[in-house]
């Protein structure tokens, strides 16, 4: 049965995959005087083989390492927050994301995943770009093995957690 969906996931702290891009992507603009995600696209553009197309100024490829099923990624160089988005870029976002499923469709795929990648800090320093990943799910088979690809793990390298380690900790320490 169809179920469609759309969740916002904000925390205190950041996700574990998304602390890893921030810091990498500073880390390589201090070493390299260059956004990662400018130098990525230019590679991207310049190889052809991954670069799909641009959609106003987000750029899509498909990922080099995919997390999952056919991993498309749309890249906004120079904003690095949803909070920052024009009405334009909104736009560009979904007409990109449009052209994504409607591909998954024609591959038979109907199902599919999606996330948003954003900096919580709203003033652009330059390392980060914002960027949507979105990869397909296989379809639900009678007699078949199914499985759910939720974003978290996927995308942003942490998966649901309900309790703390420290909350855990304490209620196996009362019991051992």
């Amino acid at each position: 049965m169809p179920h469609p969906h759309f969740q916002v996931h904000v925390r205190s702290v950041p996700y574990s995959g998304l602390a890893r891009l921030f810091g990498w992507s500073a880390e390589f603009l201090a070493r390299e005087r260059r956004s990662y995600w400018d130098a990525l696209l230019e590679e991207e553009k310049r190889l052809g083989a991954r670069f799909i197309g641009s959609s106003g100024r987000v750029a899509w490829l498909a990922a080099w390492a995919p997390a999952h099923q056919r991993e498309i990624i749309g890249v906004l160089p120079g904003i690095g927050s949803l909070a920052e988005l024009t009405p334009g870029d909104a736009d560009a976002f979904a007409a990109g994301i449009a052209k994504v499923v409607s591909s998954y469709e024609a591959l038979g795929s109907h199902p599919f995943t999606f996330a948003f990648l954003s900096n919580p800090a709203t003033a652009d320093t330059g390392h980060y770009a914002l960027q949507v990943r979105l990869c397909s799910r296989p379809p639900f088979k009678a007699l078949s093995a199914n499985y759910d690809t939720w974003f978290t793990p996927k995308f942003i390298g942490d998966d649901v957690h309900t309790d703390t380690p420290e909350q855990i900790a304490s209620f196996i320490r009362q019991r051992w």
